[in-house]
């Protein structure tokens, strides 16, 4: 290989284990993390549901400080409103995980494309074929929100600064 052809290799290397690898597990982190919000948000709804329908009936009175009710009306009111916050996280779980799966596959469809580029042209067009992956890359992420950059970047450095071993 000549040293044109090294230098490219470093730095096709370099691009693909640091940033882009970064953006794709940050998304994929995420994705589990939406993923298991949406699992947790159905778990407490259908277990709230449950207890509402099979709730037992009319208990005596209470009385808190000068004030008289009926617990089973303010259980049950809480009910509903777990269902109901339930309901909510599931909303926002699902939307942020269908983002995040978007964007992580966008980012694996135009790594996908660099392969086919570089496969099919050997020697300078490889150049060319780098240049549009990374602009791909920057552009994907440039649609992207720009607090998502920066947190990206902030896992990142925290990854970074987190010692290997537990006994480091």
């Amino acid at each position: 290989m000549s040293a044109p052809d090294t230098e490219f290799t470093t730095r096709l290397n370099s691009y693909t284990e640091t940033q882009f690898q970064r953006y794709l597990n940050w998304y994929e982190q995420n994705a589990k993390q939406a993923k298991n919000n949406l699992i947790a948000g159905l778990a407490v709804m259908v277990i709230s549901s449950l207890f509402l329908v099979f709730f037992p009936g009319p208990m005596d009175d209470m009385s808190f400080l000068q004030y008289t009710f009926d617990p089973t009306k303010a259980i049950k009111l809480g009910l509903l409103a777990s269902i109901l916050l339930s309901g909510v996280s599931i909303y926002t779980s699902s939307k942020q995980m269908k983002c995040f799966l978007s964007t992580e596959a966008l980012l694996r469809s135009e790594y996908a494309e660099f392969n086919a580029r570089i496969s099919d042209n050997a020697g300078p067009k490889d150049e060319a074929a780098f240049r549009a992956f990374v602009s791909g890359v920057d552009g994907i992420m440039a649609g992207q929100n720009p607090e998502v950059v920066i947190a990206v970047a902030r896992d990142n450095d925290q990854t970074r600064n987190q010692p290997d071993a537990p006994g480091a």
